[in-house]
This record gives structure tokens, C-alpha cells and sequence, in this order.
């Protein structure tokens, strides 16, 4: 979103970001303040005293604490990441909002209200989807809905019911596709089906990473520079959807010495193995592009992804590719510059390792692909048609009036 942010900035466009807690130090990204009265205390100390008393016992809850109560009382082993359609927060109400030509939205779970926002705003409003979240109640993948929806169905229904209502009030909204994937998600979704859908590449700021000698990107991390290195990607390397089991299971039965370096947080491996090396978060896109450069091939076998940005991040720096057919995958990776997995199994997994070993890639030519793919000039000027598209709906419309 920032990378898109500061490349319609560059092009002239006065773009500012709403957020809800901000880590920026970008002057055009403001937070926004919780401003709804479901939160509201008394100024007086011992009314809010009796209010806090009261909402502890479960008398006196709003709807936010009802929810938040029923989800508590869901065992741990039966649930998942699950967040709501309502909030604290009425940014329809914030100056920027009210000001804007154009309401871009992007992830917006536990932030966005949708019931005040989607009744008071009037602008065209653009919705890039960064996963399914939008078109489910308070799941961010149909899978997660599958595995537990009968621990969560009284509250998934009734967040379905709000967001039903809530966008039948939108009269100029275009969805936003990053993937063939989520195009298709969009197309068949009992939700957003009837909302216009545009597919855009999502915006990867290709000059951060670049692609590095991979001999050298090797000495850099102190890694044997004729070991074949297996790299694997998450936030979280326990998060189930990523499939790290399956790759270590697979990285154990190739018959050669593998090294397996994972970036992302710990919290799968109670004891790291001699192969594998946990490198943790890793901030510095300049780093990262070493990282990707030293792998021999980077493999993600996730079982659902809206994009896949870091798959494109790999080829930027001209490392070959070994992906589950989720987002992006099956639209850039070709047999040039890695390998799709039918099935996201040990073998599978194990068979593509052998593969990539004996096949030559051409690095040069993988970050010379992906960077004419991914052009952010093109990308920028699909929005901004998009945005003038939607301006001038909302010009006909007011004059209709």
C-alpha cells in the first residue's frame, strides 16, 4: 500500500493514508483516533468506576465486547484469525475522508466500520483486496471458513448480514484483483459479485531488490558457497497456510545436503536442526535481496495467497521459483524460471527440489522478465484511470440529482 501511496505521489496525485496505528515516519500516513461512543466512559470517576464493574460482569456490553466475549469462549485448539467488520473507529468523519475525490481502501479489518462508513460516504470508492476478508464475515481465507465456521456460525452470519447491508449502500465501488485467484474469489462470491472488478498488478517496488552474485550473497550470510540453499519465507514460520512442515519433510528426503534458511518469526522449531538456519524478521529490503540472491531456489507451497509478493521479490533478484498455484504463481512462473506444484504434498515438494537442482537458470533474464511484468509506471496509470473512471460516475451522478 505505501509502495502504491508513494508512487501516485511521484506521479503528481495528492494521495494521503488513513491508518489505524501507524509505524511510518512518511508525513502524508496519519492516524486516526477512536472516536465512537460504543467506547465511551463517563467523565465522572465513580460512574465509570460502576460502568467498568458492570462490563466485567457482562452487563453492560456493546456489541464490540459481546463479540470479543463469544470468541474467548471458543477453544484455542478450534480457532483461528478471525476479525470484525465493526470498530471504534468513524473515519467517515475524518477530514481527510470528507475531503477526498477518491476513498482507496485497502486492508481495513477491525479498523473500517462498516456500517457508518459505507452509509455516510459518497465518493468512488476503490477496493484493493489483500486477501478474501472482504467477500467472508470475519475469516481472511474460504479455508480457514472450511477447517472452523462451526465454531465461529452465529457470528460469521451475523458479520455476512452486516457487510451485506452495509455495501448495498455503495453505488460507486470497483473492486481491485491483484491475481487471477482473487478475480475469480470475487467473481463467484455471494457478496461482492455484483461489484465491478478490475485486475491490477499489485505494486513491488522492484529497485529495492536486486539480483546479487549468488557466491557472494552466500560469503555474505557465511554459508558454504557450494551448499544448495532452500529459502522459505512467512511472517510466521508456524502460520499452517505457509506449509513449512511439508518443505522440511521434503528438504530432509532429497538425497543431497540441503540448507533450508527461513526468514520469518520462530515459532515453529523448538530446536533449530543442523540444516536449517532461522534468520528471524528481516526489516532491510537491502539485506533481503541478499537473502533471496543466495538461494539456490525459493520455495512458498501456501495453500492461499491474494498476491504473493514475495514470489516476486524472489524473481526481482533472479531466484528461481518453486510455488503452490496461489496467487500470482501461475500467471509468472514458467519452466525458465522455476517450477508450479500440482499438489502440495511431501513428494511433490521433494520432486521439484531434484528438478531445480539439475536445470539451469538464467538469472539475468528471470529479473528482466518480472521487471518488465511488474512495471510500476503501468501500474500507477491503471489506477489513476480507474480513479478518473470513478470521478466522472460520481459527476453524473450528482448531475442526474
Amino acid at each position: 500500500m505505501l509502495n502504491l501511496h508513494r508512487a501516485l505521489m511521484q506521479s503528481g496525485v495528492d494521495s494521503h493514508v488513513l491508518v489505524a496505528q501507524k509505524i511510518s515516519f512518511d508525513d502524508a500516513v496519519s492516524c486516526a483516533p477512536k472516536n465512537m461512543n460504543l467506547g465511551a466512559y463517563s467523565k465522572n470517576r465513580l460512574v465509570r468506576f460502576v460502568q467498568r464493574v458492570l462490563r466485567k460482569m457482562g452487563w453492560s456490553r456493546n456489541i464490540l465486547e459481546k463479540y470479543s466475549g463469544l470468541i474467548k469462549q471458543i477453544p484455542a485448539t478450534n480457532s483461528c484469525y478471525y476479525t470484525f467488520p465493526i470498530s471504534y473507529y468513524d473515519i467517515s468523519q475524518h477530514p481527510l475522508v470528507r475531503e477526498a475525490d477518491i476513498i482507496h481502501l485497502h486492508w481495513i479489518s477491525d479498523f473500517v466500520d462498516f456500517p457508518s462508513f459505507f452509509r455516510r460516504v459518497d465518493q468512488g470508492i476503490v477496493w484493493t483486496l489483500r486477501d478474501e476478508n472482504p467477500g467472508l464475515g470475519g475469516f481472511h481465507y474460504e479455508s480457514d471458513r472450511n477447517e472452523y465456521g462451526e465454531y465461529y456460525k452465529s457470528i460469521e452470519d451475523d458479520f455476512l448480514e452486516i457487510k451485506r447491508k452495509s455495501l448495498s449502500n455503495c453505488k460507486n465501488l470497483t473492486l481491485v484483483a491483484m491475481s487471477d485467484v482473487m478475480e475469480a474469489f470475487c467473481a463467484h462470491n455471494e457478496i461482492l459479485k455484483s461489484f465491478p472488478v478490475k485486475r491490477i498488478d499489485n505494486l513491488v517496488d522492484l529497485s529495492l531488490f536486486n539480483s546479487i552474485d549468488t557466491s557472494s550473497a552466500k560469503k555474505s550470510l557465511g554459508l558454504n558457497e557450494d551448499a544448495f540453499v532452500v529459502l522459505f519465507v512467512s511472517v510466521s514460520l508456524g502460520d499452517p497456510r505457509k506449509n513449512l512442515a511439508v518443505l522440511y519433510d521434503a528438504v530432509s528426503r532429497v538425497p543431497f545436503a540441503v540448507t533450508l534458511v527461513c526468514v520469518g518469526k520462530n515459532d515453529y522449531f523448538k530446536e533449530i536442526p543442523e540444516n536449517v538456519i532461522c534468520l528471524n524478521s528481516v526489516n532491510s529490503e537491502r539485506l533481503m535481496s541478499i537473502v533471496y540472491s543466495a538461494a539456490d531456489v525459493f520455495i512458498t507451497p501456501s495453500v492461499q495467497e491474494s498476491f504473493g509478493k514475495t514470489t516476486i521479490e524472489a524473481l526481482s533478484c533472479g531466484t528461481p521459483v518453486i510455488s503452490s498455484v496461489a496467487g500470482i504463481a501461475p500467471e509468472v512462473i514458467t519452466p525458465d524460471n522455476g517450477i508450479l506444484l500440482n499438489e502440495i504434498t511431501v513428494d511433490a515438494v521433494t520432486r521439484a527440489i531434484l528438478k531445480a537442482k539439475t536445470v539451469y537458470y538464467d538469472r539475468q533474464a528471470i529479473r528482466g522478465r518480472v521487471v518488465d511484468r511488474f512495471d510500476p509506471s503501468r501500474i500507477v496509470r491503471e489506477y489513476k484511470e480507474l480513479y478518473e473512471k470513478l470521478l466522472a460516475k460520481s459527476s453524473e451522478d450528482k448531475t442526474d440529482c
